[in-house]
């Protein structure tokens, strides 16, 4: 990590790091942690990257959401309202039970679509 510089900082939902890491083994070997970091976003990414997006072009039109929050919410699709209250319990909003509901909503269309596929 010698004179390695971080040039960017951004949240990634799941499936984008799934990406990111299997453009990175086709270049070259992956290293040990690369490798489990791998394994482990395989096995938990239900969602492609496509979806991803869309879902978070959706997510993103409610303004209350942050980055970090539209990001969790791709990343572990609550499926009711508990679920998504958990997720987003740490954040000093609270949302409206119409934007609960438009949340919720977008996230059983993009699983309702990935079932579709």
């Amino acid at each position: 990590m010698i004179g390695k510089k971080i040039t960017e900082f951004k949240y990634i939902t799941i499936p984008e790091a799934k990406k990111v890491l299997d453009k990175r083994a086709k270049i070259g070997e992956l290293g040990y942690e690369q490798r489990l970091a791998r394994e482990y976003l395989t096995e938990f990414s239900r969602i492609n990257e496509k979806d991803a997006k869309k879902l978070a072009e959706k997510l993103k039109k409610t303004e209350k959401l942050s980055e970090i929050a539209v990001v969790k919410i791709i990343d572990l699709l609550p499926k009711d309202e508990d679920e998504l209250r958990v997720i987003l319990q740490k954040e000093r909003y609270s949302l409206e039970k119409t934007e609960v509901e438009a949340v919720l909503s977008a996230v059983k269309d993009t699983l309702g679509a990935k079932a579709e596929n």
